[in-house]
């Protein structure tokens, strides 16, 4: 009871999964999307000594391989918030039965001290 706010970051983190999830979507599309691409000037490419289509065809290539790592990346922190909010879930549950024995031992003192104080 003493500890919901200490609870809110999952929450929050819940968001961040999601977010990081639309994320990684996105860009999974647009890497489809540019492998699709990629495959329609791979047909020219051999054929065509066009420098303008060539440059393309490289900065296309570099996009990708950018792309690729930051999928990557976005997988890792998906990973990352997930341990995260494993181990802080684990750690409010520590804390929460914590405050709740505390509690538990402050009620027991204060009876005790009513009874002595009723013996006297």
């Amino acid at each position: 009871a003493l500890l919901p706010h200490l609870l809110s970051p999952n929450e929050s983190l819940k968001a961040q999964g999601s977010q990081s999830s639309r994320s990684a979507m996105f860009m999974k599309n647009i890497m489809n999307a540019a492998a699709s691409l990629s495959q329609q000037i791979m047909g020219v490419e051999g054929k065509s000594d066009n420098p303008e289509l060539l440059a393309l065809f490289s900065r296309l290539k570099e996009n990708e391989q950018q792309l690729d790592r930051i999928t990557k990346a976005i997988q890792r922190q998906e990973k990352a918030n997930k341990v995260w909010a494993t181990e802080s879930k684990k750690m409010g549950d520590t804390l929460s039965s914590y405050s709740s024995s505390l509690f538990s031992l402050q009620e027991q003192d204060q009876k005790r001290k009513e009874e002595e104080k009723e013996k006297k």
